[in-house]
């Protein structure tokens, strides 16, 4: 699942969850969710509308925010954290996410970063599986 600030402030994370119970009966408490590379926190600078909605609409929003160039300059958005935030309190252990760190704003030459080379576009893929359990 791709989830910008639009697709997380939205609940993308917590929607798959939903959908992902619906049709196959999964529980949060056993699912794993690896965030893997994306715009990290240090490169992605938001204005005032991602901060209404993710105040209005995130578990920890104070949380989410840094200021590295004052605080009359728009903020820096945590889009991993946010999305922890938002798993966890939909039920995944915070164990069972893993955020990989790797900033694709910062290695533009080995992931594309639509923001950080101003359009130019590229693919990503995701892997997913479902695994049976057993139920004691």
């Amino acid at each position: 699942m791709h989830a910008g600030w639009r697709g997380t402030v939205n609940g993308a994370a917590t929607a798959l969850l939903w959908a992902m119970q619906a049709a196959y009966d999964s529980d949060p408490a056993q699912v794993q969710v690896a965030i893997g590379p994306s715009i990290g926190p240090q490169s992605y600078e938001v204005g005032a509308e991602v901060v209404a909605l993710a105040t209005a609409r995130l578990p920890d929003p104070a949380a989410l925010f840094t200021y590295p160039n004052g605080a009359d300059r728009n903020p820096y958005f945590d889009l991993w954290q946010a999305n922890v935030q938002l798993l966890a309190q939909a039920g995944v252990p915070v164990a069972q996410i893993e955020v990989s760190g790797i900033d694709a704003a910062q290695h533009t030459a080995d992931f594309f970063s639509h923001r950080a080379e101003r359009g130019r576009c590229g693919l990503f893929s995701m892997v997913a599986w479902l695994e049976e359990i057993e139920r004691g």
